[in-house]
C-alpha cells in the first residue's frame, strides 16, 4: 500500500501586513494565506508588486462578468508600456522569433467570445469523448510504473506527465520531445517572476524562443497536411467574425499560455494540491484507501 509522506506545515502569516504573494515560502503553500486575506482584507494590495489580489468568490465572479470596469487587457501586450525586462524579451523576440500575440485570457469581447468559439469548437464534447480511453490508459500506466515501488514522486511521476503527454498529443508534439515542452514551459513561468535579473530574461526568453520554432514547424506542416489534432484545428479554421485564421504570432501565443501552461500546469498543480490536502486530512485519506 502507498503511503503519502508527511510534507512540513505551510507558512502562516500572522497578520496581513506580513503578507507578499511573491515570498517563495508562501507560493509553496498559499492556501492559509488565502484563508487570512478572505478574512481580513478580501481585496488586498500587494505591497511589492502593487497587484490588487480579489479573494472571495462573490466578488471574483462579479469582476470576471462586469466587462465594461474590468479589462482583461495586459500591459505586456503594449511595446510603449513594457519595463526593462519587457523590452529585453520584446528586442529578442523580433530579432529570433515571434513576438506573442494577444493569449485569449489577454482579450475583452467581441474579440474573446469570437476567439473563445474557435477553442469552443475544437475541444467541442464529441473531440474529447474520442480520447476518454488514451487518457485513462495512460493514468493507469503512469501508477503501474511505480506501483510495485511502494511509492513515489507524485508531481514528477503523475501529477506532471498525465496532462502533459495528452496535451503533446493533441498539439501534435512527439511523446520523446514532452519532457524539453515541460523545460519550456517551466521557463515560460519563470520568465514572469517579478525581479528576475536580466540574466534570467535573457534564458527564459531563448527558452521561449526555442520552442516558438519548434511549433512553427508543426504549424506549417498542418497548413500543408491537415490532420484530426486539435491543433490542426486552430491552425486552419477561422476565428468567426475575423474573417482569417490565427497568425503565427497568436498561435505562439496560445500554445505557450493558454494551451501548456494554462492546461497542462494548471492540472498538474491542481492534482498535486489535492494530495497534498489528503496529507493535511489523513482521515479523508484513511476513507480514501478503505474506498479503493
Amino acid at each position: 500500500m502507498v503511503e503519502i509522506n508527511r510534507m512540513e506545515d505551510p507558512i502562516i502569516p500572522t497578520s496581513v501586513e506580513d503578507v507578499t504573494l511573491i515570498d517563495p515560502e508562501i507560493q509553496e503553500c498559499p492556501f492559509p494565506t488565502y484563508d487570512l486575506l478572505r478574512e481580513e482584507a478580501p481585496v488586498f494590495k500587494d505591497p511589492i508588486t502593487g497587484m490588487f489580489v480579489v479573494t472571495r468568490y462573490d466578488d471574483l465572479r462579479r469582476i470576471a462578468l462586469d466587462y465594461d470596469n474590468f479589462s482583461n487587457h495586459r500591459y505586456s501586450n503594449d511595446p510603449e508600456m513594457h519595463t526593462p525586462s519587457q523590452q529585453i524579451a520584446h528586442k529578442m523576440f523580433l530579432a529570433k522569433g515571434w513576438v506573442p500575440g494577444k493569449s485569449l485570457a489577454a482579450r475583452d469581447d467581441p474579440d474573446h467570445k469570437q476567439m473563445r468559439s474557435l477553442f469552443d469548437d475544437a475541444f467541442r464534447p464529441k473531440r474529447i469523448a474520442e480520447i476518454e480511453g488514451n487518457v485513462q490508459k495512460l493514468a493507469y500506466d503512469l501508477i503501474d510504473d511505480f506501483i510495485d515501488d511502494q511509492e513515489c514522486d507524485y508531481v514528477q511521476q503523475y501529477a506532471v506527465p498525465l496532462p502533459l503527454f495528452i496535451i503533446c498529443t493533441q498539439m501534435g508534439a512527439k511523446d520523446e520531445d514532452v519532457w524539453q515542452i515541460k523545460k519550456w514551459t517551466d521557463a515560460w513561468i519563470k520568465g514572469g517572476t517579478i525581479g528576475l535579473d536580466e540574466a534570467g530574461v535573457i534564458w527564459a526568453t531563448e527558452m521561449e524562443i526555442q520552442a516558438q520554432h519548434y511549433f512553427q514547424a508543426i504549424f506549417e506542416k498542418l497548413r500543408v497536411q491537415p490532420d484530426d489534432t486539435l491543433l490542426s484545428d486552430l491552425v486552419n479554421n477561422e476565428v468567426p467574425g475575423w474573417d482569417r485564421t490565427l497568425s503565427d504570432s497568436e498561435l505562439h501565443a496560445e500554445m505557450m499560455q493558454d494551451t501548456f501552461v494554462g492546461g497542462s500546469e494548471t492540472t498538474t498543480n491542481a492534482m498535486s494540491a489535492g494530495i497534498m490536502l489528503l496529507d493535511k486530512n489523513p482521515a479523508v485519506w484513511q476513507k480514501l484507501k478503505k474506498a479503493g
